[in-house]
Order: structure tokens, then sequence, then C-alpha cells
């Protein structure tokens, strides 16, 4: 791992080959990876905070927001993707959120408890959507 990361910082690597091995095994070693189970609100909160639901519905609305709003389709690529990973980052704390509210997961102790766990579900999210929409985009022809 020390090893691609210093072959990103002096090679300038794409940030996509050296995160693919980071989610993977943060995939791994995750004891909470389940099938999602459409029925169930715990499963569905799980899969939107930790399982790459977030990304996929924020990927999703910008898509819709262009169809309805054309003139988003203009807008530059940095911008699209600024907006669409803080949508992302947004609906993984709101689930984190729902899943406290509905005592699925224990609420933080202390208020540091909270950013640290606030700033890892953003984290994961965010990479996990660059995954997965960088093998999306690798994939279309």
């Amino acid at each position: 791992m020390i090893n691609m990361i210093n072959n990103m910082i002096n090679k300038k690597e794409s940030i996509m080959t050296t995160a693919i091995p980071f989610v993977v095994l943060g995939l791994v070693l995750a004891p909470v990876i389940q099938p999602v189970d459409w029925t169930s609100l715990p499963s569905i909160l799980l899969w939107i905070v930790t399982g790459g639901g977030a990304g996929t519905i924020a990927f999703f609305l910008w898509e819709l927001a262009e169809k309805t709003w054309p003139n988003l389709a203009g807008i530059k690529a940095f911008w699209e993707r600024a907006i669409t990973l803080s949508l992302t980052g947004l609906l993984a704390l709101g689930g984190y959120g729902l899943q406290i509210l509905f005592l699925q997961r224990p609420p933080p102790t202390t208020w540091m408890q909270f950013i640290e766990e606030g700033v890892s579900i953003v984290a994961l999210a965010i990479i996990t959507a660059l995954t997965i929409h960088g093998a999306k985009q690798s994939r279309t022809p």
C-alpha cells in the first residue's frame, strides 16, 4: 500500500487506480457487509451509508436534474463532480442520522466521536461513489 501511495505522489498516477485497493480492503474488513434486503429499512440505510447507495442516489439525482433543467448540461465537469460528491456526503450523513434516530446505531457519546464518525462516513461514501462512477464510465463506449 505504501508503494502505491508513493507511486501516486511521485508519478502522479490516477486516484482511481490507487483508491480501488483501499476500497476493496475496506469492504473485505468491514463487518457490516451483507446483501441489500429492499424490504428492510435497516438494510437500506446500511446500503446508503456504507454500501455505495449515497453515491448511486446522488448521481441519479444529478442525471435527473440535467434532464429536467437542460441549462445544467453546460456546467463544467469540476462543478458537476463537486456538486454530486457533496450531495453524496450529505446523503450518507442523512442516512447515518436516520440510523441513530431509529436506534439502529448507538449515538456518539462525545462531540469528538460524532465528528470522527461523520468524517469517516463521508470519506467512505465519496471514495465508494468515485469507484463506482469510475467503473461505470470505463464500461461505457
